[in-house]
């Protein structure tokens, strides 16, 4: 990496979150506020070697995620000594391929597995210093091998403990205005989904069921608030099954490029276009229908049954689609 690649990969160049508009600065698709799922991956950059691009990456995480980041944090990712989020398997993996691309080297860590990360030189002092106890104990008194021990202990459980603290951290606030259960289900859904397509139709079917339940003058009728959960939970797996469909596809599509198709393979791309196709026409009409029903709440709870068993339709044919995808395609 060096300055001129870090410089060339202006905010601006990536794309924006597609559920709050705001700058996603990892390209995840979605901010990590947005899509939020289980943190159990420590997202760090590699350091550079030369000075210059380390202040360069620096200001471009300033840039990148806003007065979040205090500078002196953004100095120590920059330097690789603390993760800059902690992010699901997915979008872990997403987020060190998306920054590849523009010329960052990145890497993604199990948050067990973190000591890996512990620099160089630290684990060189620290054998230094219990060498240097060992020295003192078969000399003088053991008690400077104790102390060398402790002493060491101490430093390496800090230094892990902020292994483990990304500089980025947003605040668990709601993002739909939906109920936690429900936020969490789209969120988790949104964490792991990277195509565009269904990520659009998942926000915009929470965004038109989020107003069925903003009620500012009185209580949300609790058959409507668990309508929307249920069609939500719904549209979150149809999503995730849409955008593996798209994935498999896209590989198929590409060995087809590579020389004659056989049959096997042409059967089960034609199943997966035909379920991506219904999918897709399912996820527009329980759409259309949430828009028709903001103006008539009355009957939302009988309407978001029925919204949800368009999407919950052909569920088994999907799943078996993709799996025939998968076969082919691992």
């Amino acid at each position: 990496m060096t300055v001129a690649a870090v410089r060339g990969s202006p905010l601006s160049g990536l794309r924006a979150c597609g559920v709050c508009g705001t700058p996603d600065a990892l390209g995840l698709g979605t901010c990590i506020a947005c899509g939020r799922g289980e943190g159990h991956r420590l997202l760090f950059l590699e350091r550079p070697g030369r000075r210059a691009d380390r202040r360069a990456l620096q200001g471009w995480l300033l840039d990148g995620l806003g007065a979040t980041v205090e500078t002196d944090a953004a100095a120590e990712a920059a330097e690789g000594l603390r993760p800059i989020a902690s992010l699901s398997g997915a979008a872990a993996a997403r987020a060190v391929a998306s920054l590849s691309a523009i010329g960052l080297s990145a890497a993604d860590v199990p948050l067990a597995r973190r000591w890996r990360r512990l620099p160089v030189g630290l684990l060189a002092l620290m054998a230094g210093i219990l060498a240097a106890g060992l020295f003192a104990a078969s000399t003088t008194s053991v008690g400077f091998l104790l102390l060398s021990v402790a002493f060491v202990g101490l430093t390496m459980s800090a230094a892990l403990k902020r292994l483990g603290q990304p500089i980025w951290v947003p605040p668990e606030t709601t993002v739909f205005g939906l109920s936690r259960s429900t936020e969490l289900v789209v969120r988790a859904a949104l964490d792991g989904l990277g195509g565009s397509r269904a990520r659009e139709a998942l926000t915009d079917l929470a965004t038109l069921a989020a107003g069925l339940v903003d009620v500012p003058d009185g209580e949300i009728p609790a058959d409507v608030e668990t309508a929307v959960h249920e069609l939500l939970v719904l549209a979150s797996d149809a999503a995730l099954d849409l955008d593996r469909l798209d994935g498999g596809l896209a590989v198929l599509e590409r060995q087809g490029g590579e020389g004659p198709i056989d049959v096997s393979i042409a059967e089960a791309v034609a199943k997966a276009v035909e379920a991506r196709v219904l999918l897709v026409r399912k996820f527009d009409e329980a759409l259309a229908s949430l828009g028709r029903l903001q103006a008539a709440t009355a009957n939302a709870p009988r309407r978001l049954v029925e919204v949800a068993e368009q999407l919950s339709a052909d569920a088994a044919d999907r799943q078996a689609a993709w799996r025939t995808v998968e076969r082919l395609t691992t």
